[in-house]
Protein backbone atom coordinates (compact mmCIF):
# COMPACT_ATOMS: atom_id res chain seq x y z
CA UNK A 1 0.00 0.00 0.00
CA UNK A 2 1.38 3.50 -1.37
CA UNK A 3 0.95 6.14 1.31
CA UNK A 4 -1.11 8.25 -0.99
CA UNK A 5 -3.83 4.89 -0.92
CA UNK A 6 -2.87 4.79 2.97
CA UNK A 7 -3.77 8.60 3.21
CA UNK A 8 -7.10 8.68 0.99
CA UNK A 9 -8.61 4.96 3.07
CA UNK A 10 -7.85 7.24 6.27
CA UNK A 11 -9.54 9.86 5.24
CA UNK A 12 -12.14 7.75 4.23
CA UNK A 13 -11.96 5.55 7.41
CA UNK A 14 -11.94 8.98 9.48
CA UNK A 15 -14.86 10.90 7.76
CA UNK A 16 -17.45 7.70 7.47
CA UNK A 17 -16.52 6.59 10.86
CA UNK A 18 -18.26 9.20 12.56
CA UNK A 19 -20.69 10.83 9.74
CA UNK A 20 -23.82 8.35 9.27
CA UNK A 21 -22.79 7.15 5.83
CA UNK A 22 -21.24 3.68 7.18
CA UNK A 23 -17.56 3.67 7.64
CA UNK A 24 -17.01 -0.42 6.42
CA UNK A 25 -19.50 0.26 3.10
CA UNK A 26 -17.23 2.84 1.74
CA UNK A 27 -14.21 1.46 2.91
CA UNK A 28 -15.08 -1.58 0.21
CA UNK A 29 -16.10 1.09 -2.16
CA UNK A 30 -13.25 2.65 -1.85
CA UNK A 31 -10.59 -0.08 -2.17
CA UNK A 32 -12.52 -1.23 -5.33
CA UNK A 33 -11.78 2.40 -6.67
CA UNK A 34 -8.37 2.38 -5.78
CA UNK A 35 -7.64 -1.62 -6.51
CA UNK A 36 -6.43 -2.18 -2.66
CA UNK A 37 -8.44 -5.48 -2.55
CA UNK A 38 -6.73 -6.77 0.74
CA UNK A 39 -5.77 -3.68 3.05
CA UNK A 40 -4.68 -6.28 5.91
CA UNK A 41 -5.18 -6.86 9.53
CA UNK A 42 -2.08 -4.18 10.20
CA UNK A 43 -3.62 -1.25 8.17
CA UNK A 44 -7.07 -1.88 10.06
CA UNK A 45 -5.07 -1.43 13.25
CA UNK A 46 -3.97 1.73 12.51
CA UNK A 47 -7.03 3.16 11.04
CA UNK A 48 -8.81 2.58 14.71
CA UNK A 49 -6.29 3.65 16.21
CA UNK A 50 -6.59 7.28 14.53
CA UNK A 51 -10.43 7.15 15.06
CA UNK A 52 -9.99 6.26 18.53
CA UNK A 53 -7.53 9.27 19.21
CA UNK A 54 -10.19 11.73 17.60
CA UNK A 55 -12.65 10.10 20.24
CA UNK A 56 -10.36 10.11 23.00
CA UNK A 57 -9.11 14.20 22.53
CA UNK A 58 -13.02 15.29 21.63
CA UNK A 59 -14.45 12.89 24.46
CA UNK A 60 -11.44 13.89 27.05
CA UNK A 61 -13.40 14.85 29.97
CA UNK A 62 -16.27 11.89 29.65
CA UNK A 63 -13.21 9.22 29.63
CA UNK A 64 -12.25 10.87 32.66
CA UNK A 65 -15.11 10.48 33.94
CA UNK A 66 -15.42 6.70 32.77
CA UNK A 67 -11.96 6.45 35.04
CA UNK A 68 -13.33 7.88 37.80
CA UNK A 69 -16.68 5.74 37.36
CA UNK A 70 -14.38 2.67 37.21
CA UNK A 71 -12.59 3.85 40.64
CA UNK A 72 -15.66 4.03 42.57
CA UNK A 73 -17.15 0.39 41.74
CA UNK A 74 -14.96 -0.46 44.98
CA UNK A 75 -17.35 2.17 47.22
CA UNK A 76 -20.42 1.47 45.93
CA UNK A 77 -19.76 -2.34 45.79
CA UNK A 78 -19.19 -1.97 49.84
CA UNK A 79 -22.13 1.02 50.04
CA UNK A 80 -19.92 3.87 50.58
CA UNK A 81 -20.27 5.32 47.58
CA UNK A 82 -20.82 9.43 48.51
CA UNK A 83 -20.81 12.96 46.65
CA UNK A 84 -23.30 13.77 43.42
CA UNK A 85 -20.19 13.52 41.10
CA UNK A 86 -18.95 10.17 42.05
CA UNK A 87 -22.71 8.91 41.53
CA UNK A 88 -22.88 10.54 38.49
CA UNK A 89 -19.40 9.04 36.76
CA UNK A 90 -20.93 6.06 37.89
CA UNK A 91 -24.06 6.46 36.43
CA UNK A 92 -22.34 7.28 33.00
CA UNK A 93 -20.20 4.17 33.51
CA UNK A 94 -23.28 2.23 33.70
CA UNK A 95 -25.00 3.28 30.52
CA UNK A 96 -21.89 2.93 28.50
CA UNK A 97 -21.29 -0.18 29.70
CA UNK A 98 -25.13 -1.13 29.22
CA UNK A 99 -24.75 0.31 25.89
CA UNK A 100 -21.96 -1.85 24.29
CA UNK A 101 -23.57 -5.06 25.78
CA UNK A 102 -25.63 -5.56 22.15
CA UNK A 103 -22.83 -4.86 20.14
CA UNK A 104 -20.62 -6.92 22.42
CA UNK A 105 -23.22 -9.98 21.43
CA UNK A 106 -23.57 -9.34 17.89
CA UNK A 107 -20.05 -9.45 17.46
CA UNK A 108 -18.98 -12.28 18.95
CA UNK A 109 -22.41 -14.21 17.73
CA UNK A 110 -23.33 -12.81 14.83
CA UNK A 111 -20.13 -11.33 13.09
CA UNK A 112 -18.70 -14.69 12.07
CA UNK A 113 -22.36 -16.21 10.71
CA UNK A 114 -21.79 -13.09 8.48
CA UNK A 115 -18.65 -12.50 7.51
CA UNK A 116 -19.07 -13.65 3.76
CA UNK A 117 -21.30 -10.75 3.48
CA UNK A 118 -18.50 -8.12 4.06
CA UNK A 119 -17.12 -8.12 0.66
CA UNK A 120 -20.61 -7.97 -1.06
CA UNK A 121 -20.64 -4.29 -2.69
CA UNK A 122 -24.48 -5.00 -3.88
CA UNK A 123 -25.10 -5.51 -0.49
CA UNK A 124 -23.41 -2.15 0.89
CA UNK A 125 -25.86 0.04 -1.63
CA UNK A 126 -29.14 -1.76 -0.39
CA UNK A 127 -27.83 -0.98 3.27
CA UNK A 128 -26.99 2.63 2.66
CA UNK A 129 -30.52 3.12 1.37
CA UNK A 130 -31.75 1.25 4.40
CA UNK A 131 -29.63 4.21 6.33
CA UNK A 132 -30.96 6.87 4.48
CA UNK A 133 -34.24 5.94 5.52
CA UNK A 134 -33.62 5.20 8.99
CA UNK A 135 -32.07 9.03 9.26
CA UNK A 136 -35.23 10.35 7.51
CA UNK A 137 -37.68 8.92 9.87
CA UNK A 138 -35.65 9.29 12.95
CA UNK A 139 -35.28 13.11 12.33
CA UNK A 140 -39.06 13.27 11.55
CA UNK A 141 -40.31 10.93 14.42
CA UNK A 142 -37.81 12.18 17.19
CA UNK A 143 -38.63 15.35 18.56
CA UNK A 144 -37.54 15.29 22.02
CA UNK A 145 -37.35 18.61 23.72
CA UNK A 146 -33.44 19.94 24.14
CA UNK A 147 -31.64 20.25 27.59
CA UNK A 148 -30.08 22.86 28.73
CA UNK A 149 -26.72 22.31 30.75
CA UNK A 150 -23.16 20.67 30.68
CA UNK A 151 -23.77 17.67 30.41
CA UNK A 152 -23.39 15.69 27.25
CA UNK A 153 -25.34 12.12 28.23
CA UNK A 154 -27.99 13.77 30.46
CA UNK A 155 -31.08 12.77 28.19
CA UNK A 156 -29.96 9.48 27.99
CA UNK A 157 -32.24 6.44 30.26
CA UNK A 158 -30.57 3.13 30.61
CA UNK A 159 -33.63 1.84 28.49
CA UNK A 160 -32.74 4.91 25.85
CA UNK A 161 -28.57 3.29 26.36
CA UNK A 162 -29.74 -0.20 25.63
CA UNK A 163 -31.79 0.80 22.54
CA UNK A 164 -28.86 3.26 21.09
CA UNK A 165 -26.79 -0.30 22.17
CA UNK A 166 -29.37 -2.08 19.55
CA UNK A 167 -28.66 0.71 17.05
CA UNK A 168 -25.02 0.31 17.11
CA UNK A 169 -25.16 -3.99 17.10
CA UNK A 170 -27.27 -3.58 14.07
CA UNK A 171 -24.11 -1.70 12.38
CA UNK A 172 -22.21 -4.85 12.26
CA UNK A 173 -23.96 -5.45 8.34
CA UNK A 174 -21.76 -3.80 5.54
CA UNK A 175 -23.59 -0.44 4.67
CA UNK A 176 -24.92 0.44 7.59
CA UNK A 177 -24.30 3.23 9.18
CA UNK A 178 -22.76 2.65 13.14
CA UNK A 179 -23.45 6.21 13.89
CA UNK A 180 -26.39 6.62 11.84
CA UNK A 181 -27.91 3.88 13.62
CA UNK A 182 -27.05 4.15 17.03
CA UNK A 183 -28.03 8.14 16.45
CA UNK A 184 -31.74 6.91 15.08
CA UNK A 185 -31.81 4.73 17.98
CA UNK A 186 -31.65 7.77 20.68
CA UNK A 187 -33.64 9.86 18.65
CA UNK A 188 -36.50 7.49 18.29
CA UNK A 189 -36.05 6.47 21.90
CA UNK A 190 -36.56 10.06 23.29
CA UNK A 191 -33.42 11.35 23.13
CA UNK A 192 -32.59 14.81 21.89
CA UNK A 193 -30.57 15.53 19.13
CA UNK A 194 -27.63 16.98 20.70
CA UNK A 195 -27.22 14.10 23.51
CA UNK A 196 -28.24 11.51 21.11
CA UNK A 197 -25.02 12.36 19.10
CA UNK A 198 -23.12 13.01 22.17
CA UNK A 199 -23.62 9.96 23.58
CA UNK A 200 -23.29 7.92 20.00
CA UNK A 201 -19.83 8.91 20.45
CA UNK A 202 -19.37 8.35 23.75
CA UNK A 203 -20.37 4.89 23.95
CA UNK A 204 -18.05 4.17 20.28
CA UNK A 205 -15.29 4.86 22.65
CA UNK A 206 -15.61 1.20 23.99
CA UNK A 207 -16.53 -0.16 21.03
CA UNK A 208 -13.94 1.05 18.84
CA UNK A 209 -11.18 0.67 21.49
CA UNK A 210 -12.38 -2.89 21.60
CA UNK A 211 -11.75 -3.19 17.97
CA UNK A 212 -8.30 -1.80 17.76
CA UNK A 213 -7.58 -3.97 20.90
CA UNK A 214 -9.06 -6.96 18.77
CA UNK A 215 -6.87 -5.97 15.72
CA UNK A 216 -3.63 -5.35 17.64
CA UNK A 217 -3.81 -8.63 19.20
CA UNK A 218 -4.31 -10.75 15.81
CA UNK A 219 -1.32 -8.09 14.03
CA UNK A 220 0.52 -9.94 16.98
CA UNK A 221 -0.20 -13.15 16.43
CA UNK A 222 0.23 -12.75 12.61
CA UNK A 223 3.55 -10.82 12.86
CA UNK A 224 2.47 -8.74 9.71
CA UNK A 225 5.19 -6.40 8.56
CA UNK A 226 5.30 -2.83 10.08
CA UNK A 227 5.09 0.23 6.72
CA UNK A 228 5.71 3.46 7.27
CA UNK A 229 2.25 4.63 5.48
CA UNK A 230 0.65 2.67 8.30
CA UNK A 231 1.21 6.06 10.31
CA UNK A 232 0.38 8.35 7.10
CA UNK A 233 -3.12 6.39 7.27
CA UNK A 234 -3.54 7.02 10.86
CA UNK A 235 -2.53 10.39 11.22
CA UNK A 236 -5.71 11.09 8.26
CA UNK A 237 -8.10 9.00 10.05
CA UNK A 238 -7.72 11.12 13.38
CA UNK A 239 -7.41 14.57 11.53
CA UNK A 240 -10.72 13.53 9.45
CA UNK A 241 -12.23 12.06 12.16
CA UNK A 242 -11.44 14.96 14.63
CA UNK A 243 -13.28 17.02 11.98
CA UNK A 244 -16.47 14.76 11.51
CA UNK A 245 -17.20 14.44 14.51
CA UNK A 246 -17.26 18.27 14.98
CA UNK A 247 -19.36 18.38 11.61
CA UNK A 248 -21.79 15.71 12.50
CA UNK A 249 -22.61 17.58 15.95
CA UNK A 250 -23.14 21.12 13.98
CA UNK A 251 -25.44 19.27 11.31
CA UNK A 252 -27.34 17.49 14.38
CA UNK A 253 -28.15 21.20 16.07
CA UNK A 254 -29.37 22.50 12.99
CA UNK A 255 -31.65 19.66 12.41
CA UNK A 256 -30.71 18.87 8.75
CA UNK A 257 -29.88 15.26 9.14
CA UNK A 258 -31.74 14.97 6.21
CA UNK A 259 -28.79 16.16 4.04
CA UNK A 260 -26.79 13.02 4.60
CA UNK A 261 -30.26 10.99 3.61
CA UNK A 262 -30.37 12.53 0.69
CA UNK A 263 -25.75 11.50 0.28
CA UNK A 264 -26.59 7.85 1.38
CA UNK A 265 -29.53 7.63 -1.05
CA UNK A 266 -27.45 8.69 -3.61
CA UNK A 267 -24.40 6.61 -3.45
CA UNK A 268 -26.64 3.38 -2.84
CA UNK A 269 -28.68 4.38 -6.22
CA UNK A 270 -25.08 4.66 -7.79
CA UNK A 271 -23.76 1.36 -6.05
CA UNK A 272 -27.03 -0.52 -7.23
CA UNK A 273 -26.85 0.68 -10.84
CA UNK A 274 -23.70 0.91 -11.87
Amino acid sequence: MTPLDAALLGVVQGLTEFLPVSSSGHLVLAQALLGVHDQGITFEVFAHFGTLLALLVVYRREVVRLLRGAGALPAWAAGRLNGTTAREDLRLLGLVALATVPAGVAGLWLEPRIEGLFGSVRLVGWMLLATGAVLLVAERLGRAPERAGGDRSGGVTPARSLAMGVGQALAIVPGLSRSGTTLSAGLLSGVGRVDAANFAFIMAIPAIGGAFLLTLADLARTGAPLEGSLLVGAAAAALSGYAAIHLLLQVVRQGRLWLFTLYTWAVGAWVLLR
